[in-house]
């Protein structure tokens, strides 16, 4: 059956698997009128996944998502680059849009707001450090052992190893200085995922008065470390000074020493 599908594909014209995969990844349907020939969709996608499977390329789905995730990899990346060079306020849904190549309805399947996506990248380093924390040996105090997660996590950013790159780091520095309102909401969303991350590692709930000590202190940790505009005065350019996330690193150490009157003894990391 199998030899029989390769010869309609042939006699048809059909594209064949490994284009049509292709085609998915560049944003062609598997119904797509580039396909002629009256091959079943079943017995096609049959076809195609038998032969996927044959020569070791990826199922259907993987490629869907893939292409999902390029898509929304670009998104942020656009989105970041506008924001850097007109004001995060002036940048709209409608201009990333415009200057991805999609409609704003496109956008919105993957994010609701502009905001959305600059949290995104919050989100992808509070994971990080929710992650990293269960890393931190059981006796660190608490306040130490989130400062720990959080110094790993920028730490391996820098070192070109992290969850995002040193580019999104600089550029997400440089966003969060300028807009008050949106430190704001990563701050609440970063004490909401540690909060139960540090209350799960203790054994208690989030509202134990350590664990909201411990996420206070960090949230005014990391509210230093991001804001590089001291006094009005911005003495370091985030969007084009490669030291940001060694200076953040520095910062987190230096505002934790100031708020708690006592320099961190950092754990060493278990070895992964």
């Amino acid at each position: 059956m199998l030899e029989a599908g390769f010869r309609h594909i042939a006699a048809q014209n059909i594209r064949t698997p490994e284009q049509h995969m292709a085609d998915i990844v560049a944003g062609h349907s598997p119904r797509s009128p580039r396909r002629s020939g009256a091959l079943s969709s079943g017995l096609w996608l049959g076809i195609v996944r038998v032969v996927a499977r044959a020569r070791g390329l990826r199922p259907l789905a993987t490629v869907r998502i893939m292409a999902e995730k390029h898509d929304r990899e670009k998104l942020i990346d656009v989105a970041l680059d506008l924001c850097i060079r007109q004001g995060y306020e002036a940048t709209t849904i409608d201009q990333i849009a415009a200057a991805v190549g999609v409609t704003s309805h496109a956008v919105g399947r993957y994010f609701a707001t502009k905001d959305a996506i600059i949290l995104s990248i919050v989100d992808d380093i509070v994971d990080a450090a929710a992650t990293e924390l269960a890393q931190i040996p059981p006796q660190t105090s608490p306040p130490e052992a989130l400062l720990a997660a959080n110094t790993a996590v920028i730490s391996d950013i820098a070192d070109g190893a992290g969850v995002i790159t040193r580019e999104r780091l600089q550029a997400l520095a440089h966003i969060l200085t300028a807009s008050m309102d949106l430190r704001k909401t990563a701050s609440a969303l970063g004490k909401e995922v540690l909060s139960h991350a540090l209350a799960e590692r203790m054994g208690v709930g989030p509202e134990d008065p350590r664990v909201r000590q411990a996420v206070t202190i960090r949230s005014a940790v990391i509210a230093a470390a991001y804001n590089f505009d001291r006094g009005g005065r911005v003495r370091l350019d985030p969007r084009n000074d490669g030291r940001v996330p060694e200076l953040m690193v520095k910062r987190l150490n230096d505002t934790f020493t100031h708020i708690t009157g006592r320099a961190p003894a950092h754990p060493n990391r278990p070895s992964r």
